[in-house]
C-alpha cells in the first residue's frame, strides 16, 4: 500500500494512512485520543496539505509537519498557528470544494465541524457548540465561539479570570441565556441536557451527616431504574473512583480530596455520555489534584465519555491523550499557539522531519 499520511514519534512510525480526501487526518485525531499520544511529540509526513488539512493538525496539536505538496493557504495557517512546517513544492490553492468552503474562516473549531460534516463523522459528535454568543451586563462574554468535542473526546480549557470559561458551561447547560448561536447534545437542540453530568466549580455543596454511598444514591435518584440496578450503578461508580472502601463514611469525616472523588461518584453514578467540569480540583492538595485526575482519566477510558474541563492550574495541561484550548476575547484558540519563522526547505528526496524552529523577534 501507498501511504498517504504517516506519523513519527522519535523517528518511530505510530500510524500510517493511505486513506483519500481528509479521513487519515480525522482517522489519526481518533489514535492519538485512543493511544494517549502526546501531539507535541509528533512529526507529521502528508503527500499534500491544504487549508483543511492545515486546520485539522493544527487543532490535533502537532507542531511540525513536512508536505510533498503545501498549499499557501495552508502556509497561513501553520503561520498563524506556530506549527513548523518543511515541503517539496508550494502552489496557491488545493483545487476542493472543501478549500473553497474553508476560504473565509480562520477558527481551527469551525473549520473541523465543517469538515466532519462532509466526511459524514458529524453523528458521532455528541456535543456540538456553534456560533454561540453570551452576554453579561449587556457586555460580549462569548462571541460567535464554535466548539465540537467527539465522543471519548477529553479537552481543558482555561483562560484568565473573567474570560467565560464557567459561562460556556452554563450555556450548554441552560443555566444561561444566549443571545444567538446552537448548541445540540446528542443531536438534539435542547435546554435540559440529559445525559450531562456537571460538577460545578467548589464541587456539588453536599455538606450533610449523610454516607458516602447515600450522597453517590443522590445522583441516581431521576433516574428510573430498579433497586438492583441502582445498587450496581452505585458500586460502579464508588469502584471508578477509588472510594468503594470508605462507602460508609460520612461526608464530613472526609478529607478535601475524598470529598472531591465522591462529588464525581455522584456524577459517574449516572453515567453520563458528557461531563462538564468547573475547576475540579481547586483547592485540593497536590497528592489530591493527581488522584482527582487519575479518577477522570479512567472515566474517560472505561466509559469513552466526553469530557470539558475548564482550569487555571498547571497540573492539569499535560494530560495524555487531552487537547487543550486557550479561552481568550470570547473564542477558543489552540493552546500554545506561538508564531515562528520556519526555516524553509525544498527537498527533492524524502523530507528530514527532525529540523528546528525559530521564533520571530
Amino acid at each position: 500500500m501507498e501511504y498517504t499520511l504517516t506519523v513519527r514519534r522519535n523517528g518511530e512510525v505510530l500510524f500510517q494512512s493511505g486513506g483519500k480526501w481528509l479521513h487519515p487526518l480525522l482517522d489519526l485525531e481518533e489514535a492519538i485520543q485512543r493511544n494517549g499520544w502526546n501531539p507535541a511529540d509528533l512529526d507529521l509526513e502528508d503527500k499534500i496539505v491544504g487549508k483543511a488539512a492545515a486546520f485539522l493538525i493544527v487543532r490535533m496539536g502537532i507542531p511540525r509537519v513536512s508536505a510533498h505538496l503545501l498549499s499557501e493557504l495552508a502556509v497561513e495557517v501553520f503561520r498563524r498557528y506556530g506549527v513548523c512546517f518543511r515541503w517539496n513544492e508550494r502552489i496557491p490553492r488545493i483545487a476542493c470544494q472543501t478549500e473553497q468552503i474553508l476560504a473565509n474562516i480562520d477558527d481551527p473549531e469551525e473549520a473541523a465541524l465543517v469538515i466532519l460534516r462532509r466526511a459524514g463523522r458529524d453523528r458521532e459528535i455528541p456535543l456540538v457548540v456553534e456560533s454561540l454568543f453570551v452576554y453579561r451586563e449587556n457586555r460580549p462574554i462569548l462571541q460567535n465561539l464554535t466548539f465540537a468535542a467527539s465522543r471519548g473526546d477529553r479537552v481543558v480549557i482555561r483562560g484568565a479570570n473573567g474570560s467565560g470559561k464557567s459561562t460556556l458551561l452554563r450555556a450548554i447547560l441552560g443555566l444561561l441565556p444566549i443571545e444567538k448561536g446552537t448548541i445540540l447534545i446528542q443531536g438534539k437542540h435542547t435546554r435540559d441536557p440529559e445525559g450531562i453530568g456537571y460538577l460545578a466549580q467548589g464541587g456539588g455543596g453536599i455538606d450533610l451527616n449523610i454516607s458516602v454511598e447515600e450522597a453517590v444514591e443522590v445522583g441516581t435518584i431521576r433516574y428510573r431504574c430498579s433497586q438492583r440496578e441502582r445498587k450496581e450503578r452505585i458500586q460502579r461508580a464508588l469502584s471508578i473512583t477509588g472510594m468503594d472502601t470508605l462507602r460508609k463514611r460520612t461526608l464530613r469525616s472526609l478529607s478535601g480530596g475524598e470529598r472531591r472523588r465522591t462529588e464525581l461518584s455522584r456524577l459517574f453514578a449516572q453515567e453520563p455520555a458528557i461531563l462538564l467540569l468547573d475547576e475540579p480540583t481547586t483547592n485540593l492538595d497536590p497528592k489530591a489534584k493527581q488522584e482527582v485526575l487519575e479518577v477522570l482519566q479512567r472515566y474517560a477510558e472505561d466509559r469513552k465519555a466526553t469530557i470539558v474541563m475548564v482550569s487555571h492550574e498547571e497540573i492539569h495541561f499535560h494530560l495524555p491523550g487531552w487537547r487543550y484550548r486557550l479561552l481568550s476575547h470570547g473564542r477558543l484558540y489552540p493552546e500554545d499557539s506561538r508564531t515562528y519563522e520556519s526555516q524553509w526547505s525544498r527537498s527533492s528526496s524524502t523530507l528530514d522531519l527532525a529540523f528546528p524552529c525559530r521564533k520571530e523577534s
